[in-house]
């Protein structure tokens, strides 16, 4: 364990830290801010009761718990805008995404408090576990995850009753969900939208699979009442949503109920393009427009 702090910081009360692994845990006291630019790695805990900046074009955290208790500033260098990967330090550990006390066991918990910081960094790219994760990721009811480029979840199982929003005030964003077993609850709100443009959203796949990053998931469930929304909301096209499970795996079922839009905009632009598909595929009760009001309409 490292314990930092102003009196053990020779850089007016900064910690800097490019990477840096192999830690048992690591705590850094107020007022000392850290400034993380490339992989930040711990066993156990990660605390830092001061700011925290990311800066550059790729930075990962790596914890069983992590406890950020100032801001977080996300500052672009030559390098390009901030992305930022979380992730924990086993890979069978939960993650789970929200919710107002810690309910206790073992999940990386990261509290509504938390993503509101991460919220309001102006964060380009975020994702939440990775190719080699199994522990599940759920994003809970009422919590809110964004980014102005990209936001990705990835792990064996996601379920995602809360609220992802990609993009900035012209073209929206990225949001990939991925994983073998994948749940959009009810409550659930994908936003890509842009009033220039609108996004991509992916539940389970890419379009008809023509991009092999994207993982393909064996089942998705996306129930009533979820609403997926890559629309151009002033002017521009649409946008894509697709939601998918291998179609080449007998066992892939994909389930839909809920809403997918990918709409022109108002005041010109075409419609975008929706899919679903799976092996077996159920779209009892969904919703679907890919309009435009003032153009063509999508597909």
């Amino acid at each position: 364990m490292i314990v930092a702090s102003p009196e053990n910081t020779g850089d007016m009360g900064r910690v800097l830290i490019d990477s840096l692994s192999g830690l048992s845990s690591l705590r850094v006291t107020a007022p000392a801010d850290v400034v993380i630019s490339h992989d930040l790695g711990v066993g156990g805990s990660l605390s830092v009761e001061g700011n925290v900046t990311f800066v550059g074009h790729s930075v990962s955290l790596a914890a069983s718990g992590i406890d950020l208790g100032g801001a977080i500033i996300a500052a672009a260098n030559s390098a390009g805008d901030v992305g930022v990967t979380i992730t924990t330090a086993r890979a069978d550990q939960a993650i789970r995404l929200g919710g107002s006390i810690d309910v206790g066991g073992d999940a990386l918990w990261l509290s509504d408090e938390l993503l509101a910081h991460f919220d309001a960094a102006g964060i380009a790219r975020v994702s939440i576990g990775g190719g080699d994760h199994v522990g599940g990721i759920s994003l809970e009811v009422g919590a809110h995850l964004q980014a102005t480029r990209s936001v990705s979840l990835q792990s064996r199982t996601v379920d995602v009753a809360g609220g992802i929003r990609a993009g900035d005030a012209g073209i929206g964003g990225t949001i990939t969900v991925m994983g073998d077993a994948l749940a959009v609850r009810g409550t659930a709100v994908l936003d890509a939208t842009g009033s220039a443009g609108g996004g991509v959203i992916q539940v389970g796949g890419s379009w008809q699979n023509e991009d092999p990053s994207v993982r393909q998931a064996v089942v998705v469930a996306v129930e009533s009442g979820a609403v997926l929304d890559a629309s151009a909301t002033e002017s521009g096209n649409g946008g894509t949503v697709v939601v998918w499970s291998d179609v080449g795996a007998p066992d892939s079922r994909t389930s839909v109920g809920g809403t997918l839009l990918a709409r022109g905009g108002l005041n010109g632009g075409d419609g975008g393009r929706i899919e679903t598909s799976g092996h077996v595929l159920s779209i009892d009760g969904a919703t679907v427009k890919a309009d435009a009001p003032a153009g063509n309409g999508g597909l």
